[in-house]
């Protein structure tokens, strides 16, 4: 059996270059403003409390769950979903016709940290939300639903393990679905380790940065692949494919 399934990261892994870096910049922002609005922070507190949830949880919104009871992440979520300009974000063909060569013999999903209102505005936007081509996948909330009581998400193990689960429930338990045949793909070289001591590839979308030490560590796995752009998917997919047939 050569199927794999594929999880795919959204923001900076499908899209990135400036159009990333604008939506990111929207989101921070945002992030700084709400939180200091309700914390009555200055805004360098702010910002540095944002930054330590995020290195700390890998998603502000669940640092702000795990140190402030009383936290709405759904208002959170609303407040910055309502700040985000979404139009420069364009429909990538190429994209989509690549992934779609790649479903006629694998299973993808998506696994972002994102919101599913950001997820989905943001799939609908490069074309990948129509009849012909729609994914499911993980956004924060289902990595949370599926993780409660403790809210867990990217990079954290039992993320991992509880999406994991859930998907071979999906794909009926078969045989053939195990870690070897699964691949996680990013851009966030942290949201990768944990893929890889569970087994599963993992595909580094560099965007031509260097490798960080922590990640270059795990080359001798075997089960490491670094890119510069989410389009060399294809080529690293069938890479595998053969791996596993050897």
């Amino acid at each position: 059996m050569n199927q794999l399934v594929v999880f795919l990261d959204i923001d900076n892994t499908l899209y990135g270059g400036k159009e990333y870096h604008s939506l990111a910049e929207q989101i921070r922002d945002g992030l700084v403003e709400y939180v200091g609005n309700w914390l009555h922070l200055t805004p360098q507190e702010s910002e540095a409390y944002v930054v330590h949830c995020f290195e700390k949880y890998g998603l502000t919104i669940a640092g702000l769950m795990h140190e402030q009871k009383g936290f709405d992440a759904e208002a959170a979520t609303d407040f910055l979903y309502s700040r985000c300009d979404f139009s420069h974000l364009q429909e990538n063909p190429r994209l989509r016709e690549m992934l779609s060569r790649l479903r006629n013999n694998h299973h993808l999903y998506y696994l972002t940290n994102a919101s599913r209102r950001h997820a989905t505005t943001v799939l609908q936007a490069l074309g990948l939300s129509s009849d012909e081509f729609r994914m499911s996948g993980f956004t924060y909330e289902d990595q949370w639903a599926h993780t409660a009581p403790v809210p867990c998400n990217k990079p954290m193990r039992d993320a991992y393990i509880a999406v994991l689960k859930v998907v071979r429930k999906w794909l009926q338990d078969a045989e053939w679905v195990t870690a070897e045949c699964m691949v996680m793909v990013d851009d966030s070289a942290c949201n990768l380790i944990e893929p890889l001591a569970l087994g599963l590839n993992a595909v580094w979308v560099s965007h031509g940065h260097p490798i960080p030490d922590f990640l270059a560590e795990k080359k001798n796995t075997g089960r490491l692949f670094c890119i510069n752009d989410i389009i060399e998917l294809e080529d690293i997919v069938k890479q595998i494919t053969i791996n596993r047939g050897n």
